[in-house]
C-alpha cells in the first residue's frame, strides 16, 4: 500500500513543473542526487539510525545530507561525510569500513528501491543501486546457490526456465522481490562483473532461502587491481597471475612497509571459517632485497578445490574483500603489497 502511495506521489510530481524534480550536486561535483526523492526518504526514515562508522551511530538524515550537499545546506559543519562516495577507483573491491543496520537499509528498499537515486552524466542508480554498491552484506551484490536450482522466467504463475544454477555457482543480482509471501532475487542469467550488468540483459528468479550471499566482487585471475584512499592515494597494490598447472594451490604474498600489518583470510562458501594456512614463511625478494610474507593455504574441511572464494584483507581496521572464481587446477598466486 506505501509502495503505491509513493508511486501516485512520484507519478503527480513528474507531472509538475520545476523544482519538484530537482537534482544537485554531490560536494565534488561528480555525482548529482534526486532532492525530491531524498527529502521523502529523510521525512520517513531520517531519525532512524543507517550505519556505525568509528563507533558512532550515523542517523540516516546525517548521512544523506553529507553525501547530497547540493539538496540543502542546513546539514552540521562537523557531519564530514561527504566523501564516503569515493569508493570508486577500483569498484570490484569492496571496503568495509561502515556498518549498515540492514532493519534500516530492507525499510528504505522496500518503499523506495526502484527509483532514482544518483546519477552521472551517463549513468543513473537507484536507491536499491545505491545500498547494494555501499552495503552488500544487506543486499548481496552476487548470490551463490546451496543448492542445484532451476530458475524461474517470472514469479506470477508456472514459468520455470529451463535454465539451472548449480550447487556453488554464482550470479549477480538485480533486485531484491517479494512474491508467493517469500523473499526471491532477480538475477543475470549470465555472470560478470557486478558493474557490468546492463538493464537489457536477460534476467531470471531465484528463492533467496535456497542461496547464500556472495563476494562483493570478482576480480580476473591475471591483472593488477589497486586499492586507494578516499582521497585517490594508492594504499595497496594486487598482482594476481596462475601458475604451474599440475597441482592446486593459492599462495599469497605480502610485501610493502605493512607487509607484517596486513592480515590475508581466505573463505570458500558455505563455511564460517577461512582456510588453514599450511606454510607462513618470511622470505626477501632475490632482486630489491625486500621481505615479504609467503602464505600457502590449504583445504582441510572445505570439500573441493575448484570454484569461488572471497579474500578478506584487513590493515588497519578495515577489511577489503574479493572474489576469484578457479575454474582449473593451478598454482595461483596473488602479491599484495601495501604502503
Amino acid at each position: 500500500m506505501k509502495r503505491g502511495l509513493i508511486a501516485a506521489l512520484f507519478m503527480f510530481a513528474l507531472a509538475m513543473p520545476g523544482a519538484a524534480q530537482e537534482w544537485a550536486p554531490d560536494a565534488l561535483g561528480s555525482m548529482e542526487y534526486n532532492c525530491f526523492l531524498l527529502d521523502h526518504i529523510i521525512g520517513d526514515f531520517g531519525d532512524a539510525a543507517y550505519l556505525a562508522r568509528d563507533g558512532a551511530e550515523v542517523r540516516v538524515e546525517d548521512m544523506l545530507l553529507g553525501l547530497a550537499s547540493g539538496c540543502k545546506t542546513t546539514q552540521s559543519a562537523d557531519t564530514d561525510l561527504a566523501y564516503l562516495e569515493l569508493i570508486r577507483s577500483w569498484p570490484f573491491i569492496y571496503r568495509d569500513e561502515n556498518a549498515y543496520h540492514c532493519d534500516t537499509v530492507d525499510e528504505i528498499v522496500a518503499a523506495y528501491g526502484s527509483f532514482d537515486f544518483q546519477r552521472t552524466e551517463n549513468s543513473a542508480f537507484s536507491v536499491f543501486d545505491y545500498h547494494q554498491k555501499k552495503a552488500p552484506y544487506c543486499l548481496p551484490r552476487y548470490v551463490i546457490a546451496a543448492k542445484d536450482l532451476q530458475l524461474r522466467d517470472c514469479l506470477d504463475g508456472p514459468c520455470e526456465s529451463s535454465q539451472y544454477m548449480l550447487r556453488g555457482e554464482a550470479l549477480p543480482v538485480v533486485d531484491r522481490v517479494m512474491a508467493e509471501d517469500e523473499t526471491w532475487y532477480e538475477v543475470a542469467r549470465e555472470f560478470k562483473h557486478y558493474l557490468d550488468v546492463e538493464a537489457t540483459d536477460a534476467t531470471a528468479f531465484v528463492p533467496a532461502a535456497d542461496v547464500v550471499p556472495g563476494p562483493a566482487g570478482f576480480i580476473e585471475l591475471e591483472g593488477d587491481y589497486a586499492i586507494t584512499h578516499e582521497d585517490h592515494t594508492p594504499l595497496c597494490r594486487i598482482h594476481t597471475l596462475p601458475g604451474a598447472k599440475d597441482r592446486m594451490l593459492l599462495v599469497s604474498l605480502k610485501s610493502g612497509p605493512a607487509y607484517e600489518d596486513m592480515q590475508v583470510d581466505i573463505y570458500k562458501p558455505f563455511s564460517e571459517s577461512p582456510l588453514y594456512v599450511m606454510r607462513e614463511l618470511e622470505k626477501t625478494f632475490k632482486d630489491s632485497g625486500l621481505p615479504y610474507i609467503n602464505l600457502v593455504f590449504d583445504w582441510i574441511d572445505h570439500g573441493s578445490q575448484l570454484g569461488i572464494y572471497t579474500v578478506h584483507l584487513t590493515l588497519d581496521s578495515i577489511t577489503y574483500q574479493f572474489g576469484m572464481d578457479l575454474k582449473e587446477v593451478a598454482v595461483y598466486y596473488f602479491l599484495i603489497h601495501c604502503k
